[in-house]
């Protein structure tokens, strides 16, 4: 009993041992951050969130690879009623985007990795542009304000820039990681619009991650 028992514990750690040492080409990451720019509100400033799924794969050494991101984020512009109480969601701004990067990894260990690089970007951005306010009081008084109608003016636009980054990961099992991650984004082509999100920023999140 003793001797099948040491044997089934030599072998459990053999297989772990062999799966701790598998080299993984492919990870999905699924990512969430806090950009720099913020979100003007009638009470207090917010982080602008910016969602993204993204794929990397190993070029041959384990130290490079390339990276594709997809992902969307949005905002809006709060404002103060001028001369009255009171406040209303003036300009809001959609964008889709994709940043393609090519990462070096600093710490390539089988638990550890510290990616650093960089490359193109792209964008879509919507924005519907408050142009037109008109405040409706109600009867019978001057300052109370009944209903709030806004008028915007929708422009889109597609936009080229780069993305610089450096991301942390750490393998809690063989295929899942958990990560934090830097994100340097800037345009290189002219904004007409820059509407409630802009144009350069950094972002600060996390991510998790699956190697296959």
């Amino acid at each position: 009993m003793k001797k099948l028992l040491l044997f089934t514990t030599l072998c459990l750690s053999y297989f772990f041992a062999k799966a701790q040492q598998q080299i993984f080409k492919n990870t999905v990451r699924f990512n969430i951050e806090s950009t720099n720019k913020r979100a003007n509100t009638q009470h207090f400033q917010r982080a602008i969130a910016r969602y993204s799924v993204s794929y990397d794969r190993n070029l041959g050494s384990k130290a490079w690879s390339i990276e594709g991101t997809l992902g969307y984020m949005q905002n809006y512009i709060r404002e103060d009623l001028y001369g009255r109480e009171g406040s209303y969601t003036g300009t809001r701004s959609k964008r889709i985007y994709m940043d393609f990067s090519f990462l070096y990894d600093l710490l390539p260990r089988d638990r550890h990795s510290l990616r650093i690089g960089g490359g193109p970007s792209a964008w879509y951005q919507q924005n519907a542009i408050a142009n037109d306010v008109t405040v409706w009081v109600k009867p019978g008084t001057i300052q109370e304000v009944d209903y709030i109608e806004v008028r915007r003016t929708k422009k889109s636009e597609v936009v080229a820039g780069f993305n610089l980054q450096a991301a942390y990961d750490y393998s809690v099992l063989p295929r899942l990681l958990v990560g934090a991650r830097v994100v340097g984004l800037s345009n290189l082509t002219k904004m007409h619009s820059l509407g409630a999100i802009g144009y350069n920023y950094l972002t600060i999140g996390m991510s998790v991650g699956y190697r296959f």
